[in-house]
């Protein structure tokens, strides 16, 4: 009996030591080759898995790599870029980073990121003694969660990069002054809401910050953002902010001329959001190449209009108005025309989620012997707010404005350039699916 019993045993046992030796036979297949490999291969490969497009993901594909084969293992803690980005997203993580990685990082710039508002303090001051290594850092939290414990700001001689997001609670005075970062390019905020102009303000002024992005959740008057441009006016390159409306929109417009309006020579980009389109009344900037509105005030045109009168715009070439959720209509009067009428270097005009008249459309005709309004204009799209419909009045006026501007002439001493013919392209293939659209419902 008990034979039959360890006969009966002996089958399974037998059949997983088969399946065993089965897959140990295809793991060496499997990794057999990558062994082999001559060393050249080998680094190509290393190379190309080790180059990841986000940076935050650089450590965990780093410590997969390191787990192939030896050489990789050998290669990879030789490496110290592969250890540098610093992101956490709890106590454990910050914990096991200092522990096996931050000592492979040698001497190299760190790339910090820590994602959580409970540790972002501890974050910070865990790597506060390698602050001069600082390249990068990207933090979430409260207000007041990044102020250093020691009060002392971190003297980071080599920040390039700065965000910081918080949509907890109002930032109080001196958000930016506990970075001492002279040579900061790029900072990003995402805010709640502002409480004064010292919010703003750099604890020293960089001489080499090109670009400034402010996403804020609740609305603040837009001078507040004043005292950072009047530090980084002579080197910023672009500038976006975004906020929603005040309860009353007229508060966020100037009542009067402006003292004291910043000088922003550098600026080529600008990018408004809401109420933040009354900093035009506040800044002058020859040299901007593109500006971009969205959710416009109903105040808008009034001052754009009344900074197109005062400043130059020589250089403006690209103009997007979206009026998306906006109590403004790109049709009242001849408000738009008459900003227009100061853009002659305007080449790219897009107004999207509003519906344009056939008066405005007909400016843009050009006609012998009166020049067009903006004449160097070669990429247009202005048909956006119709959603599907195009009255035959305003698809008639269109046609006649690619028509007329189809090739580059000269009126009256004014040259005429010729309109992109792709826009034609793009709206007759749309009126051709609107009206097969209509005769098939018809046929039914």
């Amino acid at each position: 009996m008990s034979f039959d019993i360890d006969t009966q045993r002996s089958g399974p046992v037998c059949e997983r030591q088969e399946v065993a030796a089965l897959q140990d036979g295809q793991r060496s297949l499997v990794t057999a080759p990558v062994h082999r490999l001559v060393p050249d291969v080998l680094l190509e490969i290393f190379i190309t898995a080790t180059r990841s497009e986000y940076e935050y993901s650089q450590l965990s594909t780093a410590r997969t790599i390191s787990r192939v084969s030896t050489f990789w293992r050998r290669l990879a803690r030789d490496t110290p870029q592969l250890w540098t980005c610093v992101a956490v997203s709890s106590r454990r993580d910050l914990e096991l980073y200092m522990a096996h990685y931050f000592s492979l990082t040698g001497d190299s710039a760190l790339d910090l990121c820590c994602d959580s508002a409970a540790v972002v303090q501890l974050f910070l001051d865990t790597l506060r003694p390698y602050a001069s290594r600082w390249r990068s850092v990207s933090i979430i939290g409260q207000a007041g969660a990044f102020r250093p414990s020691r009060g002392d700001p971190f003297i980071t001689p080599n920040l390039r990069l700065l965000r910081i997001m918080n949509d907890q609670g109002l930032d109080e005075e001196g958000l930016l002054s506990c970075f001492d970062a002279p040579r900061l390019q790029e900072l990003t905020l995402g805010i709640a809401g502002v409480t004064s102009d010292h919010v703003f303000v750099l604890r020293s002024a960089s001489r080499a910050l090109t670009r400034v992005s402010i996403n804020a959740m609740t609305s603040f008057p837009v001078a507040h953002v004043i005292p950072l441009l009047q530090q980084c006016g002579a080197t910023l390159q672009r500038l976006d902010i975004n906020m929603p409306p005040l309860p009353l929109s007229f508060e966020a417009m100037p009542t009067g001329p402006v003292r004291n309006v910043c000088a922003m020579h550098s600026l080529t980009a600008l990018e408004l959001g809401y109420e933040a389109c009354a900093l035009l009344s506040y800044i002058d900037a020859p040299h901007l190449i593109e500006l971009r509105v969205f959710d416009t005030p109903s105040y808008f045109l009034e001052v754009f209009l009344d900074y197109a009168t005062l400043h130059s715009l020589p250089h403006l070439t690209r103009l997007r108005i979206d009026i998306s959720d906006s109590a403004f209509d790109v049709d009242t009067g001849p408000g738009l025309i008459r900003v227009l009428e100061r853009l002659n270097a305007l080449e790219e005009l897009y107004i999207a989620n509003s519906t344009v008249s056939e008066k405005f459309l007909r400016y843009l005709v050009c006609r012998d012997g009166v020049p067009p309004l903006v004449p160097n204009l070669r990429a247009m799209d202005l048909l956006n707010g119709y959603e599907g419909w195009i009255p035959d009045r305003i698809a008639k006026v269109q046609r006649e404005v690619y028509a007329s501007r189809a090739k580059r002439r000269r009126i009256c001493g004014t040259t005429v350039a010729a309109l992109d013919a792709v826009g034609k392209s793009v709206l007759d293939e749309f009126l051709d699916m609107v009206d097969s659209s209509e005769q098939s419902i018809g046929v039914s």
